[in-house]
Formats: C-alpha cells, sequence, structure tokens
C-alpha cells in the first residue's frame, strides 16, 4: 500500500507541481519544494495532502487579488505572488517533517504539530492578505499608532479575523483528517482546538516578530519597504530589525514554533 501511495503521490504532485508553474503561481524552485512536500505528505495520507491544498489555493487566490487590486503592495512586499523555494519551506516545511513523521508511524503529536503549523501558515497568510485590504488604516502590533498598509507587524480587525477564521478553518478540517487517519473523537477535538488557539497564536507571533526583528528598509523618498534594493540595484538603508531575518524567516520561525509548542503540549 505505501508503495502505490508513493506511486500515486509522485505523479499527482508532479503534475500540479507543472500545472502551478505554468499558471505562475510557483517559481521553478517553489514547484520542485511544492512536489517534494505534497508527495511526503500524500504519502502520510491523501486527507493530510488535502490540508495542504487547502492552504496553497486559498494563499494563492488571496494573493493574487490582493497584488492585482492593491498594485501598492509590489512596492512594499520583497516578494511576488509567486512562491519560491523558501516561502514554500518557511510554510509548509515544519508540517512537512511532521508528515514525514507520520509516515513512520509516529504517534499523536505528530497529528498534532502538523495541522497547528497548517493553521498557523493559513492564518498569517489570511490576516496579511485579507488584512491589507481594510478600509481602515493599520496599526502597528506594539504601539498601536497607525502605520503604512502591507508593511510587517501591521494589523487590522479586518485581518485579526480573517486570521482567525483561517486557524478555525484549517483546524476544524484538521480534525476530519485525523479522524479519516483513524484518531478518536476526543483526539480529534484535541487536535481542533489545539489547532485554532495555536493557529490564532502564531498569527500574532508572526505579527510582533515582523515589527520587531525581521528587516525593513526605507527608500530614498522616505516611504517603507521590505525590498532590499530598487529596480536599478541601489540597495536600500535598513530601517529597523536583522538583514538576514526576511519575511521568510519570519513565517518559518513561526510555523516551527507552533509545531513545538504542539508537540511539547502532547509529550
Amino acid at each position: 500500500m505505501m508503495f502505490e501511495q508513493w506511486i500515486a503521490g509522485t505523479i499527482l504532485n508532479l503534475l500540479i507541481a507543472v500545472a502551478a508553474y505554468r499558471k505562475r503561481a510557483v517559481t521553478a524552485s517553489g514547484a520542485v519544494a511544492g512536489f517534494v512536500v505534497g508527495t511526503v505528505m500524500f504519502v502520510a495520507g491523501p486527507a493530510y495532502w488535502g490540508l495542504l491544498m487547502l492552504f496553497f489555493i486559498g494563499s494563492t487566490l488571496f494573493g493574487r487579488a490582493g497584488e492585482k487590486n492593491y498594485p501598492q503592495l509590489r512596492e512594499i512586499h520583497a516578494k511576488g505572488d509567486r512562491r519560491d523555494v523558501w516561502q514554500v519551506i518557511a510554510n509548509a516545511g515544519p508540517a512537512a517533517v511532521a508528515a514525514a513523521a507520520i509516515v513512520f508511524g509516529a504517534g499523536s503529536w505528530a497529528d498534532r504539530a502538523f495541522v497547528a503549523s497548517l493553521a498557523a501558515a493559513t492564518a498569517d497568510t489570511w490576516s496579511s492578505e485579507i488584512g491589507s485590504r481594510s478600509s481602515k488604516p493599520p496599526v502597528s502590533i506594539l504601539t498601536l499608532k497607525p502605520t503604512v498598509p502591507g508593511i510587517s507587524g501591521a494589523v487590522t480587525r479586518l485581518g485579526l479575523v480573517a486570521g482567525l477564521a483561517g486557524a478555525v478553518i484549517t483546524a476544524v478540517a484538521g480534525a476530519g483528517v485525523v479522524t479519516l487517519a483513524g484518531a478518536s473523537a476526543s483526539e480529534a477535538l484535541i487536535v481542533a482546538t489545539m489547532g485554532a488557539v495555536l493557529g490564532a497564536f502564531g498569527t500574532l507571533l508572526d505579527s510582533v516578530l515582523g515589527a520587531t526583528v525581521q528587516v525593513q528598509y526605507r527608500r530614498r523618498d522616505g516611504s517603507p519597504t521590505e525590498k532590499p534594493a530598487d529596480r536599478s540595484g541601489a540597495r536600500h538603508e535598513i530601517e529597523r530589525g536583522v538583514r538576514w531575518v526576511n519575511n521568510d524567516v519570519v513565517n518559518l520561525i513561526t510555523t516551527a514554533s507552533v509545531a513545538v509548542i504542539a508537540v511539547a503540549f502532547s509529550l
């Protein structure tokens, strides 16, 4: 059975990776990373893979709508709406590690880490993409003072609600996933609760990290950006944060932290 799942997972994820690349949803490196991550999750179980697809499709649709309807975000975000290898690892890497543990027969801690990590990734993505479209100006999560829409560390009421919705939807779907995998009703309830709580916590943690250690640059006109250089290649001056801590690093810290917390509460 395991061999058949490897074959089916390889073929299915190869087709999806090629289609996603041709649709410009991912870069070449992102397609390769997505293929590997998706195959591992499919082998853990088609339902686990389905939860990954829920995250990928939702975040891609929201991201593309944001870049299309709010072109000013392109001048702030370091990357566009096409996911590369680092974005795939940052958002789905910890969940892929948990899925690999499930393949090798890990206990309930792996299920909880898997769902919580994807719930945090979904919550953060929905919060960022939907929150940037709020009609009310965002505020800094640290100072609560108005700040630039789309910049890391900025939060809105709409974004927070969207993030909570993303965490809850992913957590509930995750409970269904582990139920299909043979978990009891009580275990499914734990997975749903832990996923919702840690997913919501993850988006807050991401915002705090984004407002503190994530690097932020300033253009010559004084406006903030997460791009290290302009189109001519001229480097922007660092305004705050650590140079190597970009949005991908922050996302990886968030999803990995949530997964570790889920494991810690399961031991």
